[in-house]
């Protein structure tokens, strides 16, 4: 990435220069606004928890935000705050359907469960939290087992 806050991938000019030729502005302007909505979320959410937002580069494929490492919740916060802006425009349906509409399929898509979408990050940080979780648990298990065999064992030296 360069060192600009916000840059432009070529990927998302190409788009944006095809989109143009192909489909009326409003349209275009609709897409827009709903999937700018989205990445707004989730620089909201990660400015609201003090999380440092080097840089972003606008892509076809969305936004790449550079940041400071994350897990866990706040992982799992950061990556539901796009589809649940998105998700919010539904609100203001009846003014801007065409925004609407974009946005709740834009915010379904990235729900979805793989890896480099929205829905891939939160299941990726759960699964982080769980494994986590199971390993200490299981670690916690392993070391009492081992404890309490080993206290066996020296009981029946003693004896």
């Amino acid at each position: 990435m360069t060192n600009k806050l916000i840059s432009f991938d070529t990927s998302f000019m190409i788009l944006l220069a095809l989109m143009l030729l192909l489909f009326p502005l409003r349209l275009i302007a609709a897409w827009f606004i709903a999937v700018t909505i989205h990445e707004l979320g989730h620089y909201a959410a990660l400015r609201l928890m003090h999380i440092q937002v080097f840089s972003v580069c606008i892509k076809a494929s969305g936004a790449v935000m550079e940041i400071e490492p994350i897990t866990g919740w706040r992982e799992c916060a950061c990556a539901a705050a796009g589809p649940l802006a998105g998700f919010s425009i539904m609100a203001v349906a009846r003014w801007m359907p065409c925004t609407a509409i974009f946005a709740f399929i834009h915010s379904l898509y990235n729900l979805l469960p793989i890896c480099s979408l929205d829905g891939g990050r939160i299941l990726r940080a759960l699964f982080k939290m769980i494994s986590g979780k199971v390993r200490e648990k299981i670690f916690l298990q392993t070391q009492q087992t081992n404890s309490t065999i080993n206290k066996s064992k020296y009981l029946e030296r003693d004896k």
